[in-house]
């Protein structure tokens, strides 16, 4: 397992914080690889360099940019752990599952950049749209087959934000990952938030081979990290652990991480 860490948690403007500065210093913190937001950068709408918002646009970049992000991440000793559809926080509002074809657009677009990036993994979500399940099904199984034509990526739904759609815990999300049936669609776990009944281990436990990434809030010296690791091994999950933190804590995470690393893995 390696760790990894989403750009988003450092300075939003990207005019201070370029996101090349953002990889140099997660190399730099012994961090191993980076999640990269997928959203549009309303400040340039194609028209050049970054100016509003950090982040990756597959529609803003070409062969030539996606292959010098990819020879600069690799230049750093990283490698980039997943994408995140941050665009689908905005595209999905309430009652906008109409907007599904759209999103599957948008969605076939990441599949191909995530592979051009060397990512594996895709964090998606329907920001705060509802639908039937009916409707919910029909939409991830028309997105898990753009992934499958691709072949290397893996989409992973996020699993607080599955609560958003109102059809139910991530009970319901495991009932959906089998019944979409897809070895490219799986369940994006985080654990820590929000806190449900379950304690980590047990959600793993819970979600088991359907594990496709993994979010992580700051150590937190109250969880049973050996039940947590053992939890892992169990369902053999072999990708990133991804730090969503920011501020001191992308400092601290990395080295506490490292810690109980060495302790109980």
């Amino acid at each position: 397992m390696r760790v990894a860490i989403r750009e988003s948690g450092f300075d939003g403007n990207v005019l201070v914080w370029s996101l090349e500065m953002v990889l140099r210093r997660i190399g730099e913190l012994g961090y191993q690889a980076v999640e990269l937001n997928s959203a549009p950068d309303t400040a340039t709408q194609g028209s050049g360099r970054r100016r509003g918002t950090r982040g990756v646009w597959a529609a803003d970049m070409d062969k030539h940019d996606r292959a010098e992000l990819r020879k600069t991440v690799e230049s750093l000793g990283l490698e980039v752990s997943s994408l995140s559809t941050t665009w689908a926080g905005t595209h999905w509002t309430p009652n906008s599952i109409e907007k599904r074809d759209s999103a599957l657009g948008i969605l076939e677009q990441d599949v191909r950049l995530a592979s051009d990036l060397g990512a594996s993994v895709i964090l998606i979500h329907m920001g705060s749209a509802t639908g039937t399940w009916d409707e919910v099904r029909a939409f991830l199984t028309e997105a898990a087959k753009a992934a499958e034509k691709v072949g290397v990526v893996k989409l992973g739904f996020e699993s607080p934000l599955w609560l958003n759609l109102g059809l139910g815990d991530i009970s319901a999300l495991v009932r959906m990952v089998d019944q979409v049936g897809s070895d490219h669609f799986g369940i994006y776990l985080h654990p820590m938030y929000p806190r449900g009944e379950l304690l980590p281990h047990e959600e793993i436990e819970l979600v088991g081979q359907r594990l496709v990434g993994l979010h992580s809030g700051p150590i937190d010296p109250t969880l049973d990290y050996r039940a947590y690791f053992d939890a892992l091994k169990k369902v053999a999950y072999d990708g990133y652990w991804v730090f969503e933190v920011s501020g001191a804590d992308i400092v601290d995470s990395g080295e506490a991480w490292r810690k109980i690393v060495k302790k109980y893995r």
